[in-house]
């Protein structure tokens, strides 16, 4: 797919495994609305702050985990609010989320979905035997989704990413 106008070549071959991601977790795996509450850990990283812009642009409450010095970035990026994690365990809050994406893998699901509302997703990024057989057993006793995602680029993923790199409705930092 011919890369987004505006993008240098630095930024664009940033963006198709990051982006992939973070598209495919919060537009394939959930289906992101005004009304949706989105808590991305690890906001400002690479799949993070394209996860932050895609649910931002979808409409969604977004709450981004980052550390002291990325807080204004975040905000920049367009969450509502920002958890200065220096500051703040995210584990301890009374807030509660319909969609949970943890891309540093410091919120483990027995953390996480004690953070979610009845019916929310947890999505993790770190697939493997022990993750997905893991997920499959707490998902047959519970009403909360834990979500193992395996990414694949794929031609569509990038043709929606372009759209929303040329819209503006996202930015790619290296």
């Amino acid at each position: 797919h011919p890369k987004p106008t505006g993008l240098s070549y630095v930024q664009a071959a940033a963006i198709p495994m990051v982006g992939a991601t973070a598209l495919q977790a919060l537009t394939k795996e959930v289906k992101l609305s005004p009304e949706k509450r989105v808590l991305v850990n690890g906001a400002t990283g690479g799949v993070g702050h394209l996860a932050v812009q895609i649910a931002h642009a979808n409409g969604s409450n977004v709450t981004a985990v980052t550390s002291t010095a990325h807080v204004d970035f975040a905000r920049e990026l367009g969450a509502d609010s920002v958890v200065d994690y220096h500051e703040h365990n995210i584990k301890d809050s009374s807030d509660r989320y319909d969609v949970i994406l943890d891309t540093s893998k410091t919120l483990p699901w027995e953390d996480g979905k004690k953070l979610l509302e009845e019916g929310g997703t947890y999505i993790d990024l770190q697939p493997g035997l022990k993750a997905f057989v893991g997920s499959f057993l707490q998902n047959a006793f519970s009403n909360k989704t834990h979500d193992v995602l395996g990414v694949e680029v794929k031609q569509e993923d990038l043709k929606e990413l372009s759209s929303l790199f040329d819209k503006g409705d996202l930015k790619v930092t290296v």
